[in-house]
């Protein structure tokens, strides 16, 4: 079974997306806070979604303090389409 991480502050985005996931076979861990990473071991996960827009760490802060330790894609969850962004999360490893 393939397994996925997403982290989002909203608790109801995170719901959708291991519904939407799970329907498909994945498994999917939903953390709310980013702080929670610390207990979970990141190599067991074939795939990261990061919400950009957090509170506190934003999903571009995160990524670059963890994609030292991880060798899976780690894609972006956000409304931001601007150029900068797009480079900014490709800079940091998603």
């Amino acid at each position: 079974m393939i397994n996925i991480l997403a982290v989002d502050d909203e608790k109801h985005i995170l719901r959708l997306i291991q519904n939407a996931l799970a329907k498909e076979g994945y498994h999917v861990t939903a953390v709310s806070d980013p702080q929670e990473l610390e207990k979970l071991k990141l190599t067991e996960y074939q795939l990261i979604l990061l919400d950009v827009m957090m509170p506190g760490k934003d999903g571009f802060a995160l990524c670059g303090e963890i994609r030292d330790s991880v060798d899976c894609p780690i894609l972006f969850l956000t409304a931001k389409t601007e150029e900068v962004d797009i480079m900014k999360g490709l800079g940091v490893g998603g």
